[in-house]
């Protein structure tokens, strides 16, 4: 699926966030969800049309940061946090041979810090790859 040779893994390309209406609608209907505070992550498989084995979404809701410099800041975060340690979950996708559509929503009250999101994100990724391996 994806080109080791050309692509740099510590990159977070166009083709690898999420922007199909039809599929964040999907993503959204789906039961499969993880929670891990300060997220919850939907996941659906499907067929994406990009060599990833991933697509993310980060959101971050306006009725818990009303500033749009406050959502901004954490979504830059969250993104970093998901470009530095997603190679853990393209292995595993890549070893199962499925794409999955990933919904990222922050659903916290306050502003954490970088190091704790990174934390929290990289139990969550742990969490979405037990559970693909469940549903194998």
């Amino acid at each position: 699926m994806l080109n080791k040779d050309k692509l740099n893994k510590n990159s977070l390309n166009k083709s690898e966030l999420l922007s199909l209406k039809k599929v964040i609608e999907n993503t959204f209907n789906e039961k499969n969800s993880v929670f891990n505070f300060p997220f919850r992550i939907l996941t659906h498989r499907v067929s994406l049309p990009t060599k990833y084995p991933a697509q993310v979404l980060i959101t971050v809701p306006k009725r818990n940061f009303k500033l749009a410099v406050d959502r901004n800041l954490i979504r830059r975060r969250i993104k970093e946090a998901y470009r530095q340690h997603k190679h853990q979950l393209y292995a595993h996708l890549e070893k199962e041979n499925i794409q999955l559509a990933i919904i990222i929503i922050y659903v916290g009250k306050a502003e954490l810090s970088y190091a704790e999101i990174e934390k929290k994100l990289i139990l969550s990724l742990s969490k979405i790859i037990n559970q693909s391996d469940s549903q194998s």
